[in-house]
């Protein structure tokens, strides 16, 4: 699933299998240099935005996993994953922003 966007632009990403009985999301991007940063993640705990590049830009619905980005710049570009319940799902989401 590509998506190409230009900067300021909103993208969302949205799984498909999601199981009901969810208790942990991480959504991973991995840059075109290979580098891998959480962007954001759920848990008991509540949301955490590890990476200041995501931060107050980033939301997320832990029901349904789905992902919003809004006021994308180019270091946003990558391939997008999702773990769910620790487990690496076999989505990818592509996203490049011009």
């Amino acid at each position: 699933q590509d998506q190409i966007k230009e900067v300021g632009d909103t993208v969302s990403f949205h799984p498909t299998n999601i199981n009901p009985s969810v208790t942990s999301i991480i959504w991973k991007q991995r840059s075109s240099n290979g580098s891998v940063v959480k962007v954001i993640e759920w848990d008991d705990d509540g949301f955490n935005t590890p990476n200041p590049r995501f931060e107050g830009i980033t939301t997320l619905d832990e029901k349904t996993g789905q992902i919003d980005i809004i006021n994308l710049t180019v270091e946003h570009s990558g391939v997008y994953t999702i773990d769910i319940n620790s487990k690496e799902q076999e989505q990818r989401f592509s996203l490049k922003v011009i």
